[in-house]
């Protein structure tokens, strides 16, 4: 029932967000190109992976913090398994799509449309997905679910105490 409401909201805000990105408004056009061009890189990439291959593990942080704790975790998953490929994506238009060299991919999220995720069961399927903190899309928990793809979160904070 909550996904259905989700989906319902997601429905009706969709035409504001591309009339808002049709004007640039606050730079939504940007944002808009940058969840186009990142659903485009993830579906190229998996589609063009090959049996030969390991499956990827799928990283995901917010924003650049989270994006540093995933780096962190890229980095000892490939000091263990460094044939092991590394999708890593973000959310924030604050992280900048760079180079890094523990990381196969980085691209930003797709907005989480209950269609955005149906090219995840083709081609090449990651082994995990791992969100840094709390940032849970449930359409794609969804997806990952009826995959078989096991989905983690991967939080920590140590207090002053």
């Amino acid at each position: 029932m909550i996904r259905l409401l989700y989906n319902l909201v997601l429905f009706v805000l969709w035409p504001l967000y591309r009339l808002a990105a049709l004007f640039n408004v606050s730079g939504a056009r940007a944002f808009y190109e940058s969840r186009r061009t990142g659903a485009a890189a993830l579906t190229r990439y998996l589609q063009n992976s090959t049996a030969t291959h390991p499956a990827p593990i799928w990283l995901h942080g917010a924003s650049v913090g989270e994006i540093d704790q995933a780096l962190a975790l890229a980095r000892e998953i490939k000091s263990r398994q460094p044939e092991r490929p590394i999708l890593l994506s973000a959310f924030s238009m604050s992280v900048r799509l760079r180079e890094i060299p523990e990381v196969d991919l980085f691209f930003y999220l797709p907005l989480d449309f209950p269609g955005s995720w149906r090219d995840l069961q083709h081609g090449q399927r990651p082994i995990a997905f791992i969100t840094m903190t709390w940032d849970v899309f449930p359409n794609l928990i969804y997806r990952l679910s009826k995959l078989n793809i096991p989905a983690f979160i991967c939080s920590a904070s140590i207090g002053a105490d």
